[in-house]
């Protein structure tokens, strides 16, 4: 069964809460409940869950449809072979109706070469209602798996900047990149799973063991290293030590001054304009 944030936002024990969802949870009042800046994107996940149901019921209602079809076809077949007729595999119409219409036919033309033409002109209507309601499908499910994708990564991008330490600025701000770098994908037993790509779009490849799939924390760790201003500090409050903050170099340096703008928005507004490159 799926979890639910909804249901479990405050817990009396943290072991109703799956353990890698644990660190999404403060003590507070006696309670573990659900850290303020998540509980928004938390409701994304429980939205996620919905979309999954839906979208496994849509594969099964799809499956029962395409047994219809061919059990409609099967049914053609029978029927017009009974007449003479012998049709292709892609007539898919409702038997009774091609059926009494090649009888019309037959009585009020005696004709061969007519009643080969009215039968085609039948195929061809049929074939043209089958492939209207398939499009209207097909579209509906392309919208889901739309939705589905952009839910399942932003749950689990979200759920990583948030282990991360990321603030919630930081999180808007890094949430388009993490949707550029990865995808959604269906493996081999049907599940969806996200999975991260390099620049160049393809598969990426963990720096720390050959030949392992890159994961999505993997990828944060490397964006804490690239826009290190978009996570908390590590420095314990108290320590009268001069507001600082770390810079993409790796040094620390000390914190710009009431009125400049932050490195945060320094780089929202690069993305924005289109002249921040990612070095």
């Amino acid at each position: 069964m799926s979890f639910s944030f909804a249901k479990y936002s405050s817990v009396d024990s943290l072991e109703l809460v799956p353990e890698k969802y644990r660190p999404l949870y403060v003590e507070k009042e006696g309670k573990f409940v659900l850290m303020d800046p998540v509980k928004a994107l938390a409701a994304e996940f429980d939205g996620v869950q919905t979309q999954l149901v839906s979208l496994n019921q849509s594969r099964k209602d799809d499956n029962s449809k395409d047994a219809a079809r061919r059990h409609a076809l099967n049914a053609v077949k029978e029927s017009l072979s009974k007449l003479g007729w012998e049709p292709g595999d892609d007539i898919a119409e409702i038997p009774a109706l091609i059926e009494s219409k090649v009888a019309e036919l037959i009585e009020a033309n005696k004709s061969g070469g007519k009643i080969k033409a009215d039968i085609e002109a039948i195929t061809a209507a049929s074939n043209k209602k089958i492939k209207e309601v398939e499009d209207a499908a097909g579209k509906e499910q392309q919208s889901m798996l739309t939705a589905l994708t952009k839910h399942m990564i932003d749950g689990e991008a979200a759920r990583h900047l948030a282990l991360a330490g990321a603030t919630q600025e930081g999180i808007t701000l890094l949430m388009p990149q993490m949707r550029v770098r990865a995808k959604v994908f269906r493996d081999e037993s049907g599940e969806y799973n996200t999975q991260v790509l390099d620049e160049a779009g393809s598969p990426a490849f963990s720096t720390k063991e050959v030949g392992r799939p890159m994961g999505m924390g993997e990828l944060v760790e490397a964006m804490k290293t690239t826009f290190p201003s978009a996570f908390k500090s590590e420095m314990m409050p108290g320590t009268g030590t001069k507001p600082t903050q770390t810079s993409s170099k790796g040094t620390t340096v000390a914190a710009k001054p009431a009125g400049e703008k932050s490195s945060i928005q320094k780089i929202a507004d690069g993305i924005r304009s289109g002249t921040y490159q990612n070095r």
